[in-house]
């Protein structure tokens, strides 16, 4: 975030363009220099492999864990705002304390990726051609529905990403944000929703006030839903304690 420029002296807007145009460079220099002090001052672990956790016997790196948190870009917005407080960040064992805890405090949710990304692995063993297909396709019509797009305009857009048609977007798709997805398929597939469970929660709400056909799809999504939800949970927990992994940051 740039600062504010007075307004009241002319030459004050002079000066900042002359930061800009001639002292940026300086300045990118000193945030960098910064970044790279960080990473070398702030000591995180004990052990030297920089291993600050082990998840079913594959370890998890601090560069890991720092690229999930987007440190360095952390680093970088507080500096922008304010260079002495990424100073006492930076130099102060009171600032290596702060980070590490903040480290500690995301470990969690990095842990439970890996576990996820873990259980994918072993689900697309047993996951047909086709189920991936259905999967990916309507992953693509909630990207196209959800940002108004059409196939033409999403690939123009995946295309300054480098890839260059639906074909390679699946690959790249399955193989880093799509576990997810491919868990909650194979979870959810076996999913019915009976008539009397629609009729239930119809007499119970509506009954009276709205007519059943009016609102039996919307009542069945929301069962649908429901059901999803309570599965995923319950999934997720049975993930985390049968899971076997050591933090040792």
């Amino acid at each position: 975030m740039k600062k504010k420029i007075s307004q009241r002296k002319i030459f004050l807007s002079i000066f900042s363009i002359m930061v800009v145009l001639v002292g940026g460079l300086v300045i990118n220099f000193i945030i960098n220099q910064n970044l790279i002090s960080a990473e070398n001052d702030v000591t995180v672990l004990e052990n030297e492999e920089n291993i600050v956790a082990i998840v079913n016997d594959e370890k998890i790196t601090i560069e890991e864990l720092d690229e999930f948190i987007h440190f360095h870009e952390l680093i970088m917005t507080l500096y922008e705002i304010d260079y002495f407080f990424v100073q006492f960040l930076t130099s102060t064992e009171a600032g290596e304390e702060f980070l590490n805890e903040y480290r500690k405090w995301s470990l969690d949710d990095l842990i439970m990726n890996k576990l996820l990304e873990q259980e994918a692995k072993n689900i697309k063993k047993i996951t047909s051609n086709e189920e991936r297909d259905t999967i990916f396709q309507e992953h693509l019509e909630m990207v196209e529905f959800d940002y108004g797009l059409n196939e033409e305009q999403l690939l123009l857009i995946l295309q300054q990403d480098g890839i260059t048609s639906l074909d390679h977007y699946q690959e790249v798709f399955f193989e880093h944000d799509g576990f997810v997805a491919l868990i909650q398929y194979n979870l959810f597939k076996d999913i019915i929703i009976e008539d009397n469970e629609i009729e239930e929660l119809y007499n119970l709400y509506y009954k009276g006030t709205l007519a059943f056909e009016e609102v039996k799809e919307d009542l069945k999504h929301e069962l649908l839903w429901e059901k999803q939800d309570n599965i995923w949970f319950d999934f997720l927990d049975n993930l985390w304690e049968n899971a076997d992994f050591e933090i040792t940051i």
